[in-house]
């Protein structure tokens, strides 16, 4: 994976880092053993994600988002928790 990974290190890929379903732009900045970073260039917003984390690496000459039409080489799907709040009850019944 790192080896993958270090192919494109500084250059903008698309990743899901905020929401399951939005591809972020962001510039892959720091490829490392166990993990790899990401990076806002406009903000300085960075984010770390271990190997485990990736459910999917896509590589294409170019892939374009539906938001943004920039061009970039590769997509990587992130596992993403989610948490259910509130409304949910568990019951059980006993019969004797």
């Amino acid at each position: 994976m790192k080896e993958l990974l270090e192919k494109y290190e500084g250059i903008t890929i698309g990743i899901n880092c905020f929401d399951p379903i939005e591809t972020d732009l962001l510039e892959l900045f720091t490829v490392k053993s166990n993990y790899f970073g990401v990076m806002n260039r406009s903000t300085g917003y960075k984010s770390y994600f271990p190997y485990n984390a990736i459910l999917g690496i896509h590589e294409q000459k170019y892939f374009t988002t539906k938001t943004h039409y920039i061009k970039f080489p590769l997509l990587i799907k992130i596992d993403h928790l989610i948490v259910y709040k509130g409304g949910s009850r568990v019951g059980f019944g006993v019969i004797f």
